[in-house]
């Protein structure tokens, strides 16, 4: 049960829902994967109202900087974009979960092949809760797509419970408690490593966890792919202003649970083969 000094949302008991990782899908199955999980992405978000604009460029220097579309919102139920997150890219090949590099080297260079993509989802919205529930059901219905001759037995299975499940909810503060009462010295929780990252997802049922970092920030923590989602409001909070909500989901990272593989390697397709929606 949920501890109220934790400060918590909404947990499931520890259970023996968490996986170990399994081994990468043959290729003519991962692609199949991707072609599905792909395409029920921009499905779904062309059902919840969204308009698909143009892919969003980087800003000089590779910052993901300035906003994208922030006139489309007007009188349309929401927009959807897809562009290149450079600081997704340095978790990459050869880098833990959390982005840092095993042994404390510096990451290699993304490849083509392994370039992380990024759909943007933009619309008005109340408050974050709003946005998280958009990122869960989001996430279930791509799930849902996929069956066990894609995925396998033992994947089916996991995003079968997954489905069914409400996913937990945390405050920053409450996660990092359960950590330091594990042992764990958590510091920034963005910079957790592999190893309390699945300590903190076991307790929480195994599932995938929403973290809320304050009122208008919240991140997405998805078993062996990590961090693969963030849901942020914007403008001013006062009666009659209007806010905009932005959810932010790396496809890449989605793919990687999916396939319940380890590596990001072992879900993305060779030769630079583009999947994005």
């Amino acid at each position: 049960m949920a501890d109220p000094a934790l400060g918590v949302l909404d947990v499931q008991a520890p259970s023996t829902g968490y996986q170990t990782a399994g081994r990468p899908l043959p290729l003519k199955q991962r692609r199949e994967v991707h072609r599905r999980a792909v395409a029920a992405v921009r499905l779904f978000l062309r059902a919840e109202g969204f308009i698909e604009m143009p892919p969003v460029r980087p800003a000089r220097g590779g910052a993901p900087g300035r906003d994208a579309h922030p006139t489309e919102l007007r009188g349309s139920g929401g927009i959807f974009y897809q562009h290149a997150s450079p600081h997704a890219a340095r978790r990459e090949t050869g880098t833990e979960v959390s982005g840092r590099p095993r042994g404390g080297a510096r990451a290699p260079a993304p490849s083509a092949s392994h370039a992380p993509v990024v759909i943007g989802a933009e619309r008005r919205a109340e408050d974050l809760t709003e946005l998280c529930d958009l990122g869960e059901r989001l996430l279930k219905h791509v799930a849902s797509t996929l069956s066990a001759d894609q995925i396998g037995g033992a994947n089916a299975t996991r995003l079968w419970r997954m489905i069914l499940t409400p996913h937990p909810r945390l405050r920053a503060g409450a996660a990092i408690e359960l950590l330091e009462r594990r042992g764990f010295d958590p510091g920034d929780l963005a910079a957790l490593d592999r190893e309390a990252q699945a300590a903190l997802l076991f307790q929480c049922g195994g599932l995938p966890l929403h973290i809320e970092h304050s009122d208008s920030h919240a991140d997405y923590l998805l078993p062996h792919a990590g961090w693969a989602a963030s849901a942020t409001l914007h403008g001013d909070a006062c009666p009659g202003c209007e806010m905009r909500g932005r959810l932010r989901v790396e496809i890449s990272r989605v793919l990687q649970y999916l396939m319940g593989v380890d590596h990001l390697r072992d879900a993305m397709l060779p030769g630079g083969e583009q999947t994005a929606p």
